[in-house]
């Protein structure tokens, strides 16, 4: 378990505190679906048990000074996978995002495009990413980085967007301590795009428990005994303490240490992968691998 109190920071009042917290919790997580550059919906090639239908993922909006961001994952943003950095096709470029969001009085929703124009013909990311990156002359030359330890992106969004108190978590929302095997953590999302109400973006939420704390040099990704669904990348992982909500970290995607064939989809033994929020402070930078081409 943590070693002792969060910080007397983290314990100041917030819209997670109290026995509330659960029912506020499916204001906190978007509904993505994923655009291509003439507004359409980007669909999926079935793998894993997919289904072929529109490209769905999770996110969560969090407000930083006087800034808000949306935050997902970086392969959502680019439907790359890190474990495989090949550039999908044309026809499966994505080009903005559909956020949609819980309110009080229904539902919410904006777009965001995930790429700006600078100069003729240039396209450059507006997200930040990790601030290290992997060599990759393919994606260099669509203007992307491969992010080196995270799969998390964060995109500043304009002051047009306006959302309740309720739909927005901060940095004081932030788990600032340690975490240990069989802690218990909540995924919320949106498992293959579904939602619990037709007309209101209402997620669903998980009960995981840490299974492990996997170290690489400065990365630290913890590993949940059993996965989300695809369409659950890009969620808020939760964890619970004193009767409050405290943002853990987002849940970026799965891995198989089992033997089973890679296109079985009933795999027992997947395990997902919660990257902390806490690592991420000072972390992400605009992701720009070369300069505009005429400034």
């Amino acid at each position: 378990m943590s070693n002792g109190r969060p910080t007397e920071l983290a314990r100041v009042p917030s819209p997670t505190d109290g026995i509330t917290a659960r029912h506020l919790m499916q204001f906190k997580a978007v509904r993505i679906e994923i655009l291509d550059q003439h507004g359409q919906a980007v669909i999926v090639t079935p793998r894993n048990g997919e289904r072929k239908g529109p490209v769905v993922a999770s996110g969560f909006l969090l407000r930083d000074d006087a800034a808000l961001y949306l935050y997902t994952c970086w392969h959502v943003v680019t439907g790359i996978e890190l474990a495989n950095p090949v550039l999908p096709g044309t026809h499966q470029r994505r080009s903005r995002l559909k956020v949609s969001i819980a309110s009080e009085g229904g539902s919410d929703a904006f777009e965001v495009e995930l790429y700006e124009k600078s100069g003729a013909e240039v396209s450059l990311p507006r997200w930040e990413q990790d601030e290290q990156s992997v060599s990759n002359s393919s994606l260099a030359m669509a203007n992307l980085v491969q992010p080196f330890w995270h799969d998390i992106v964060r995109i500043r969004l304009p002051c047009s967007v306006v959302t309740s108190t309720t739909q927005v978590l901060s940095r004081l929302d932030l788990w600032p301590d340690l975490i240990a095997p069989a802690d218990p953590l909540m995924l919320v999302g949106y498992p293959y795009g579904f939602s619990a109400r037709q007309l209101t973006p209402t997620p669903i939420v998980v009960k995981r428990n840490v299974a492990a704390i996997s170290r690489d040099g400065t990365r630290r990704e913890i590993l949940i005994d059993g996965a989300g669904a695809p369409g659950m990348s890009g969620g808020p992982v939760f964890y619970e303490w004193d009767d409050r909500l405290y943002l853990f970290g987002m849940y970026v995607g799965v891995i198989f240490p089992d033997a089973a064939p890679e296109n079985e989809p009933g795999r027992t033994g997947a395990l997902g992968i919660v990257c902390p929020m806490n690592l991420l402070a000072h972390r992400l930078k605009l992701a720009r691998p070369c300069p505009p081409a005429n400034p």
